[in-house]
Parts: C-alpha cells; structure tokens; sequence
C-alpha cells in the first residue's frame, strides 16, 4: 500500500534546530515515498528563510507563514494544505531514524481497523555537554519525574511496544484530523493531549507506541531551576483545566499534603517516609544515566520538580476558584 505524506513543522525562530532536523529527514528513509514536507512558520525574525532555501529543493519543502501564530495554528494551516493522505508532525527539535516513515506508515496501514493514530519511541537528549544538562534530559525520561510516558525510551519503556494514553510526534490519517476539525487553538496547553482525546473518541480507535519507530527530542529546559519551571506552569495549568487530567497527575501535591500531615502527628514516620522517597529519587536518577555524578541531581531535582507542580497545583486552583468566585 502506496501512501502519501504530509510532514507538517511548526515553528518560530528555530532556524540552527531545523538546519539538523533537515539533515536528519534527508539522511531518512522519505524519499522512497509521494512526500512534502511544510513548514509552518509563525513569522520568524531569524534566519529559518535561509535555511528553507538552503533545502527546499532537496526536501520538496513548502512554506506557510502566519505572522503572530502559534503551534496549534500552525499545525491547523498544515492540515488545511496537507496533500498527503498521512499527516505526520515533527518540532523543530526532533530527529527521526534512517527507518523512521517505512517503519511508521507500515504500522499505519497494517492495523487501519485498530489504531488511529501511530506514535514513536522518542529518546531526549540534551547537546549541552555538562552533567546538569545531561541528568535533565535523563530525568525527563524517568516515570517517576512526571508520571509514566511509554513514549519516551527510559529504562523502563526502551522496547515497549503497545497501546498507550498519549503520543508525540505520531502518524495520523488527515481525513481523521480535519474530522474533528484539527487542534483546539482556545487551549492554552494540553493540545496535544486534547486532540488525541477527541480523536480516539471521534473513530473508535486506539493510540499505539512502537520502538520500532525512533525519533529524537533535543531538550529544551536542560536546567534544574528551568525544568522546575516547567513543572510549575505545567500544575498550573492543570488545575486550571481538568479536562485531561489523570489520577496519576496529583501524586506530587497528594504526597506534598500526605507527608505535611504525617510531619506534624507522625514525626518519625515522615521522616521514614521523607528517606524512602529520596532514595527511590536517587535510584530512578542513576537507573537513566547509569553514572554516580547522576545521584546529586537526583536528590535536589526530582523534589524540586515534585513540589514545583504541586506550588502549581495549588496556584492553579487558587485561580480558579477566586476567578468563579468573582463570577458569582
């Protein structure tokens, strides 16, 4: 089975990261199939207008330009120009293996009664040479830092294959996408997680993740005080919006609020309590990296991520609750 592709990038100012993820799509297996690759550009001030020429005609590349949008309109402007009959997303950050189209789209269309939707094993990395940066990228993998990802190839999840929650930077049928009318450009966060949603709802089918099918993902918050960040606006925002969240999603403010209780009453046990998880933190750290200069960071980021979500959590609701307050 013959099929066409879409390969939609969105992006703003991300000019030196798409210099390697076209090298990366050129070095892939995609010219063997009927392929265009658009670009999605949100006006970008640097120099991805010279990095576009410098590929367009080896890659069959084709840009769109919407001053002032963002990666939900950009990836909607592609599905609305998407000539392919498969929609495929990659970020500017994202690199994909020698194999990557012929292993996807085969799963795609071998399981058409079963999967919507076809996601990679993507493994994080961060092109900083310094352990602070290298840890991040390693504790970004872990399942005890955010909640299981079988996307992502920590440890645990290096040969999943399987059906799973969510996906990143999967293999779509375009006639799916346009059905529910693409991403939701209200939200903002959790587009991702909300057309997934409405897609699996919309046909019936299920989201699968092979490690057959590599990608690569150069982290961006590389840093303890940046990935704490994240996780605090990522709290935030939950709360804010519950539509997608999952039980999972409320360990860190459950066991901040569980082990405040315990310290007060059950001194001793919270301390035990305190100790377990650290140590749990220290081997879920060095398990990823598998070096002994991993333990520190582990120590200091895995809690600080923990408490940064949870000061988020309670950010969030604190938001929510004073904003329908007012509404009354």
């Amino acid at each position: 089975m013959t099929l066409s592709i879409t390969v939609c990038i969105p992006a703003f100012n991300e000019a030196e990261n798409l210099d390697e993820l076209f090298e990366s799509l050129s070095n892939s297996d995609v010219k063997k199939f009927n392929y265009e690759i658009l670009l999605c550009d949100s006006g970008s001030s640097d120099c991805t207008k010279k990095i576009f020429n410098k590929w367009k005609k080896s890659l069959n590349l084709r840009i769109l330009i919407s001053d002032g949008a963002n990666a939900s309109r950009n990836l909607n402007a592609g599905i609305n120009q998407a000539r392919g009959e498969v929609f495929l997303r990659l970020d500017a950050r994202s690199r994909v293996s020698k194999d990557y189209f012929t292993v996807g789209l085969e799963l795609l269309s071998n399981n058409l009664n079963n999967y919507c939707a076809i996601g990679p094993s993507v493994e994080v990395y961060s092109d900083k040479n310094d352990v602070e940066s290298e840890c991040m990228a390693a504790f970004y993998k872990s399942p005890m830092l955010m909640g299981p990802s079988e996307y992502k190839r920590s440890y645990f999840y290096r040969s999943f294959e399987g059906v799973v929650g969510t996906i990143y930077l999967g293999f779509f049928w375009l006639s799916d996408l346009k059905a529910i009318n693409g991403f939701n450009t209200t939200m903002e966060r959790k587009q991702d997680i909300d057309i997934l949603s409405r897609l699996v709802s919309n046909t019936g089918k299920k989201l699968f993740c092979s490690a057959r099918c590599k990608a690569l993902y150069k982290l961006k918050h590389d840093s303890v005080r940046e990935i704490g960040y994240r996780a605090f606006i990522q709290g935030k925002f939950m709360s804010l919006d519950m539509k997608n969240v999952r039980p999972a999603h409320f360990s860190p403010i459950l066991g901040l609020v569980i082990g405040g209780l315990l310290l007060f009453k059950y001194t001793a046990t919270a301390i035990l309590a305190i100790v377990l998880y650290l140590f749990c933190a220290g081997v879920a750290g060095f398990i990823e990296r598998r070096r002994l200069s991993t333990i520190p960071f582990a120590l200091i980021t895995f809690p600080f991520v923990h408490i940064s979500y949870a000061v988020g959590n309670l950010v969030g609701f604190c938001i929510k609750f004073h904003s329908k307050f007012r509404v009354n």
